[in-house]
């Protein structure tokens, strides 16, 4: 096992003695960690990717960058920052600084000092937000907001953002959507503030929308249609049962039961049980079907959402020409504000931002930006402009014009990033595209000066399981294959790998380029015969020929490929070449190891054809097996006996050299 480990090691390290280790074996099994930042990796199979002074010391954690990060639990992820903590199974801080997660599932996602020490409870950002007791609960951001119940079982409270907010009480289920000093103190819990400021609200099932200082305590139940509320506002009106507006202007809630508008002006709940606007202004809520269709739709504000059409005056605003057309809203449907946002959809959730849509998928989710379109199950958008996920699960976090065409894809951000596959949708199953321009592309005009393609790249198909980190047109063709970043990379079998540079190719199954420019490793027939090959950077290794400019540092002509044999290395240097199985070039300049575990310690135009032949010095040719060539040889503190020397030792027998 020992001996295993270290041919890792010595993989890693680039090759020979001309390279430094980047990636190394943590103390647990199967772990790695980013060398030379004190960073440690003591759990089984635990990562730190990068950073310093970060830990990942249980089983399957991961700490990706960032300083003094921790992750302490089973499965348990940081993803950057500083000083944050993972501390129980399966929890995850994604960035920020001082965030903790503390019980089991659950998440901080950014912001500094946020606190999540319930279990499966969610703290997406903000300043000093802290989640205490109460399961399942959510604070999206904000300053200072606290929720808090009298037991981890009732949880499920969500604070949307603002300053100050709290939620307490034995029981939860209660939402305060903003605003600044609100309270939920109510035992029974199920209570909801949309904002304002200094409400307190004690009472079950209360709702206060916002105001200043506004308070509900013990509402009586009456005999009919009780539980219906207007807290304020003007010309609203309501023809249901159990339904409440807050307050705002011409509010209306016809045929519809357990509904409620909170606030805004001409905003409709028609024939729609169950369902909630929060303010805003023309949001309607409506199904042409049958209530039940629409049950449980919510809209917190915006304007004109679950509408299309229209002529909105921004000066006065106001809808000159009203909307043209009115969408049924989907069962459990969700929109958190924005204008003109459409959910059509069963369990889909819009946040915010302009004319986005989850049409026809169930359970997809647009968090905001403009012009964004879920029409998949589970599909996820966080913002942006134009991106589009099409396929089961897949996940969009922003950019401009990306898109997800696989199942359970995800691209983080940038622009034209595309994750897909044109033979089968399934064969990307799973891949990533952390940011970037143009991943998964080929071809397009970019504009520098303007930042975007204005001529549009072509989509390229790409593996299952991939990774690319970001960069410029890079590509993971196929299964498992990972580029971490620059430009134009290309991995093009399974396990590659590519860290990074300038039009690097990974041409063969597990082979692997830290970086460099115009580098690459594999054979362009029978991959499999450069399995496992490496380059850690440099310049056009495994190639020859091409022009490079030392001026421009850049082949103004492309070299031609050349094959790299069975777990071969280059530790950098130019247009280096290895062959041969198992042959090595620390680095320097047009070196050649031809023969079979022959290597090049450096220098230039050496050419090491033999097998296991070793090469140490400049245009030296090997010529025999078995024998290193040198153009030098200077042999110090030669022993001057053999007395005690292994045989085929040397000793100096007055100035005459001798072998024992």
């Amino acid at each position: 096992m020992a001996g295993t480990q270290q041919g890792w090691r010595s993989i890693g390290s680039g090759g020979g003695g001309g390279g430094n280790a980047v990636i190394l074996l943590g103390s647990g099994t199967g772990s790695s960690y980013r060398c030379g930042n004190s960073n440690t990796a003591s759990g089984n199979y635990s990562t730190v990717s990068g950073g310093y002074q970060n830990t990942a010391s249980s089983v399957y954690s991961t700490v990706s960058g960032g300083y003094q990060n921790k992750a302490e639990g089973i499965n348990s992820t940081v993803s950057g920052g500083y000083l944050n903590n993972a501390c129980q199974k399966n929890t995850t801080v994604s960035g920020g600084c001082r965030n903790i997660a503390q019980d089991g599932n659950s998440t901080v996602s950014g912001g500094y000092l946020n606190l999540a020490s319930a279990e499966g409870t969610t703290v997406s950002g903000g300043y000093s937000n802290q989640i205490l007791v109460g399961s399942y609960s959510v604070i999206a951001g904000g300053r200072t907001n606290t929720s808090t119940t009298g037991s981890n079982y009732y949880g499920h409270n969500t604070i949307s953002g603002g300053l100050g907010n709290t939620i307490s009480g034995y029981y939860g289920g209660s939402t305060i959507s903003g605003g600044y000093f609100n309270t939920v103190n109510s035992n029974l819990g199920a209570t909801f503030i949309g904002g304002g400021l200094n409400n307190i609200n004690s009472s079950r099932g209360g709702v206060i929308v916002g105001g200043a200082q506004n308070s509900m305590i013990d509402t009586v139940i009456g005999t009919a249609q009780y539980f219906n509320s207007i807290v304020g506002g003007r010309s609203n009106t309501i023809n249901g049962a159990e339904s409440f507006i807050g307050g705002g202007n011409s509010n209306i809630i016809g045929s519809s039961a357990n509904s409620g508008i909170t606030n805004g002006k001409r905003n409709c709940i028609s024939v729609a049980d169950g369902t909630f606007i929060g303010g805003g202004n023309y949001n309607i809520i409506k199904n042409s079907l049958a209530s039940c269709l629409s049950y449980g739709a919510v809209v917190v504000g915006g304007v004109g959402n679950n509408t299309q059409g229209g002529t909105w005056d921004l000066s006065t605003c106001e809808f000159t020409v009203p909307p043209t057309t009115i969408c049924d809203a989907g069962i459990y449907s969700f929109i958190g504000g924005g204008f003109q946002n459409v959910g059509t959809g069963a369990f889909n959730v819009v946040g915010g931002g302009k004319q986005n849509q989850v049409a026809g998928a169930c359970a997809g989710t647009i968090s905001g930006g403009s012009q964004n379109t879920v029409s998949a199950i589970y599909g996820v958008i966080g913002g942006g402009f134009r991106n589009g996920v099409k396929f089961l699960q897949g996940t969009i976090s922003g950019g401009f014009q990306n898109y997800v065409c696989s199942e359970i894809g995800t691209i983080g951000g940038g622009q034209c990033n595309f994750i897909t596959n044109t033979t089968c949708s399934n064969f990307a199953l799973g891949s990533t595209v952390g940011g970037g321009i143009g991943n998964n592309t080929g071809g397009g005009t970019f504009d520098n000066s303007a930042c975007q393609f204005t001529a549009s790249p072509t989509p390229i198909n790409t593996g299952r399981f991939t990774t690319i980190g970001g960069g410029f047109q890079n590509n993971t063709r196929n299964d498992y294959g990972t580029v971490g970043g620059g430009f134009q990379n290309t991995v093009l079998f399974n396990y590659g790998t590519v860290s990074g540079g300038y039009i690097n190719f990974a041409q063969t199954h597990a082979g692997t380029i830290g970086g460099g420019f115009v580098n690459k490793v594999g054979r362009k027939t029978t991959p499999c015969l450069s399995f496992g090959s490496t380059v850690a950077g440099g310049v056009g290794n495994n190639s020859c020929g091409g022009t490079f400019v030392l001026s421009s540092l850049k082949f103004t002509a492309l070299p031609n490929a050349c094959d790299s044999g069975l777990f071969s290395t280059i530790g950098g240097g130019f247009q280096n070449v290895t062959t041969g199985d198992g042959s090595i070039v620390s680095g320097g300049y047009c070196n050649t190891a031809s023969g079979t575990y022959s290597g090049i310690l450096g220098g230039k135009c050496n050419t090491a054809g033999c097998t296991t032949s070793f090469i140490v010095g400049d245009n030296i040719t090997a010529d025999r097996i078995c024998t290193t060539f040198v153009n030098n040889l200077s042999i110090k503190n030669i022993p001057t006996s053999p007395l005690g020397l292994p045989i085929g030792s040397v000793w100096s027998n007055g100035g005459v050299l001798n072998i024992v």
